[in-house]
C-alpha cells in the first residue's frame, strides 16, 4: 500500500481533531459530518488526482459529496486546489507526479470504501448518474458485472459537444476497490477483469474553458503530443508518413462526416481538425526524436 494510503484525520471521543499518518504526507478530514453517518454510501469512495485545478476543482468535489468519502492525491500544485480540496476530502495527500497509471493506483490505496469511483478535477457527476451510483452500491453490484462504465459529454467552444468523436467518450469509472487498477500509457484507465456495464447518467467534462477554449485545446495537444512521441521513442516504435497524413486525413473525416461532427458548426469542425492535427503532430515529433537520437 502506498505510504500516503493511510493519512487521515480522526476524531478522539470528545476531543480534537488529530492526524494519523506518516509524517511525508498530509491529511485531512471535511469539517462535516463524517462518511459514518451516510448509511449506504459509506460503501463508496470516490478518488481524484489534482495539479493546478482550481478553476474547476471545487465543482467536481461538489457533485461528489454524496460518496461517503472523497480521497484527494494532488501532484504539489501552487494556485489555490491544495485549500480547496482540504475543505472537501476525507483523504488528503501530495507527492510528485509519477505518472497517471501510479497516481491513479496510489489514489486508490488512499480508499477505504467498498467501491471506488474516479472522477477528474474537471469533470461534474451529474443526478442521473449520482443515483445510478447509489443504486449500484446499494445493491452491492450486480452479478457477473465488473466494473460500470459512464459516459462523458464534453464543453467546448461554449456548447456542449453531441456529436463527432468526442460524442461517443465513455470509460470504466465504477469498481469494487479490490478489483480496481489502472492500465499504463498516456491516457491511463481503469481496467476490470470481467462483464461491463454502461450506467444511466452523464459525467459533464468542463476540460475547456469557455472563452478560451482553442488555446486551452492546442496546450493540450502539444503536451500530450510531445508524452506520446517520448513513450513510441522509448518503444522503438519508428515514424510513418502514411500515418501522418493518411491517418490525420482519416482521423478528419471520421470525426466531420461519418460521425457527424459537422453538426455542432463550429466547434464540431474545431474538434475534427485538431484531432487530426494532434495524429500528425504525434508523428512529426517522433520523427524528430529519431532524427536527433
Amino acid at each position: 500500500m502506498h505510504p500516503c494510503a493511510v493519512v487521515s484525520l480522526r476524531r478522539r471521543r470528545n476531543g480534537p481533531w488529530r492526524t494519523i499518518g506518516p509524517g511525508s504526507c498530509r491529511g485531512t478530514r471535511r469539517s462535516i459530518s463524517g462518511w459514518w453517518r451516510r448509511g449506504e454510501m459509506a460503501r463508496l469512495s470516490i478518488c481524484m488526482i489534482t495539479y493546478n485545478n482550481a478553476r474547476s476543482v471545487e465543482r467536481a468535489l461538489e457533485s461528489a459529496r454524496f460518496a461517503g468519502e472523497l480521497c484527494v492525491l494532488d501532484s504539489h500544485s501552487t494556485d489555490a486546489t491544495v485549500e480547496i480540496a482540504k475543505r472537501y476530502a476525507d483523504h488528503f495527500a501530495q507527492q510528485p507526479f509519477a505518472g497517471f497509471q501510479q497516481q491513479y493506483n496510489d489514489c486508490v490505496a488512499m480508499a477505504s470504501g467498498d467501491w471506488v469511483m474516479f472522477l477528474d478535477a474537471d469533470e461534474v457527476i451529474d443526478d442521473t448518474l449520482r443515483a445510478a451510483v447509489e443504486a449500484v452500491v446499494a445493491r452491492a453490484g450486480d452479478p457477473g458485472v465488473a466494473a460500470y462504465r459512464v459516459r462523458r459529454r464534453v464543453r467546448y467552444m461554449g456548447r456542449w459537444i453531441r456529436h463527432g468523436v468526442w460524442a461517443r467518450d465513455s470509460e470504466l469509472r465504477l469498481a469494487r476497490r479490490g478489483d480496481a487498477h489502472f492500465t499504463p500509457g498516456l491516457h491511463s484507465t481503469l481496467g476490470a477483469a470481467g462483464a461491463e456495464r454502461t450506467l444511466p447518467g452523464l459525467i459533464l467534462h468542463y476540460s475547456f474553458p469557455d472563452g478560451d477554449s482553442l488555446t486551452h485545446q492546442q496546450e493540450k495537444a502539444n503536451l500530450y503530443s510531445t508524452i506520446a512521441a517520448q513513450d513510441a521513442f522509448a518503444a522503438g516504435k519508428r515514424p510513418s508518413l502514411r500515418r501522418l497524413a493518411g491517418n490525420s486525413l482519416f482521423r478528419f473525416l471520421r470525426g466531420y462526416l461519418l460521425q457527424l461532427g459537422f453538426l455542432d458548426g463550429i466547434p464540431g469542425l474545431m474538434i475534427a481538425l485538431s484531432t487530426a492535427w494532434y495524429v500528425a503532430l504525434r508523428e512529426a515529433k517522433l520523427w524528430e526524436r529519431w532524427r536527433e537520437r
